[in-house]
């Protein structure tokens, strides 16, 4: 009699594999007719990480020394611009609630253009050190909707599928000029002075990124995306609980990558390393950026995305407290900078895939920003909480001690987030 039962249950259970099989097939397949559609939105995207504002981080500090050699200005005066990065995160909410309103392509566009002639102001700079931190201002504040604020709303409303992993690799366009980048700019300036430099940034967005954003963005599924009675004030965001829970996760979770990375060599030298070892481990961790992107974005497109999220930051707490000795070894240092890397990688994809699952795309690039701007804060506490603990107690123990608490709490506030819903 069980024989009988069990072999009748035989259809049924090779019905429901079908069924697996059948599904698995429609995702790939609907997967692939996505990326067959929207390949020129990811291009776009792609290039645009690659070329526009986020690649300022990776070269602003080849231009330092020979500012200070041309003008006899100071470092601290110099290095005192870049607090601009804070005002353009503080504008961040208010520029994605007009993309929310406006759409993104012209939005998109038009900040391409007014970032460029920023640049080209930068490169027309005298011995006016006001002139300078003007233009310096202008940039980062139209740049900001050149950075994930407009790209990754680009991809998200191209691809629903395998959206992570589109996020994913336009991000890597913004690795890859990481990479290329910095030491063709620095013959550059060496060559041909630091003004050459500032217009090769300003020709690159104009020659490269406007294109590509010009023919990749589509006019019609990137149009206007809510009336101004639609939309709402970025502040009401602010109310609803997983809005509050995903930004205090994401400032949490991305400050300590940052705030260790800026202090990185110090750090390591505290704890007994040479400073050539410095070096190698930034390089690291250039290479865990690129594979916590790809990784991550794999992952959401299968996996509930904030028990992602919450693996990737306990991931670097866990190398937090590899670095809490008084001496560690290069092996050592060298797992805790890879896991800072990965989660740094993941992180702008893991985010804005959240953003866009648990609100939809109505107030995205809203919400994205209010992201931003917690997380430019949390970056800013870190570091001066991290610089104050040194002062007081002369290591840099607390400090990392902190981080890794940061991070554990920015792991539970990623699994406070719950269900996805079901319809936004």
């Amino acid at each position: 009699m069980q024989i009988h039962d069990r072999t009748a249950q035989l259809p049924a259970l090779s019905g429901e594999l079908a069924d697996l099989r059948s599904a698995t097939s429609d995702t790939s397949r609907g997967a692939f007719e996505e990326w067959r559609a929207g390949w020129r939105a990811g291009f776009a995207a792609f290039i645009g990480l690659a070329t526009c504002l986020p690649i300022w981080a990776n070269v602003s500090s080849l231009f330092v020394q020979p500012l200070q050699d041309e003008f006899g200005w100071s470092r601290t005066q110099i290095v005192f611009a870049y607090n601009a990065s804070l005002v353009s995160a503080i504008a961040a909410p208010f520029f994605g609630q007009l993309i929310d309103r406006v759409g993104i392509r012209r939005i998109l566009l038009a900040a391409m253009v007014l970032t460029a002639l920023g640049y080209i102001g930068l490169a027309s700079v005298s011995r006016s050190l006001p002139v300078y931190y003007f233009f310096y201002l202008w940039v980062n504040i139209f740049g900001i909707c050149t950075s994930g604020l407009g790209f990754t709303r680009v991809v998200s409303a191209a691809f629903e599928r395998s959206r992570g992993t589109a996020l994913a690799v336009a991000r890597l366009g913004n690795g890859a000029a990481g990479a290329i980048f910095p030491p063709l700019m620095f013959s550059l300036i060496v060559a041909e002075g630091w003004r050459t430099g500032f217009l090769l940034l300003a020709g690159l967005i104009v020659f490269v990124a406007l294109p590509a954003a010009w023919f990749g963005i589509d006019r019609g599924g990137q149009g206007v995306m809510g009336s101004a009675k639609q939309s709402q004030i970025w502040i009401a965001h602010l109310k609803e609980r997983k809005v509050v829970l995903l930004c205090s996760a994401a400032g949490l979770m991305l400050a300590p990558s940052i705030a260790l990375l800026m202090q990185l060599s110090p750090v390591l030298t505290n704890k007994g390393l040479a400073p050539q070892d410095s070096a190698l481990l930034l390089s690291m961790m250039g290479v865990a950026v690129i594979v916590g992107a790809l990784l991550g974005g794999f992952l959401v497109d299968r996996i509930w995305a904030p028990l992602v999220a919450c693996i990737f930051t306990l991931g670097p707490a866990s190398g937090c407290l590899l670095l809490v000795p008084d001496h560690v070894s290069l092996t050592t240092a060298a797992i805790a900078v890879v896991c800072h890397g990965l989660a740094q990688g993941a992180e702008l994809d893991l985010v804005a895939y959240m953003v866009a699952r648990y609100f939809g795309l109505h107030s995205y690039a809203t919400i994205y920003g209010i992201t931003s701007l917690s997380t430019s804060v949390c970056i800013t506490i870190l570091n001066n909480v991290i610089a104050l603990l040194y002062a007081g107690f002369g290591n840099y123990q607390f400090g990392i001690i902190t981080c890794a608490a940061s991070l554990t709490l920015a792991a539970a506030f990623f699994l406070a987030m719950g269900r996805y819903p079901k319809a936004r």
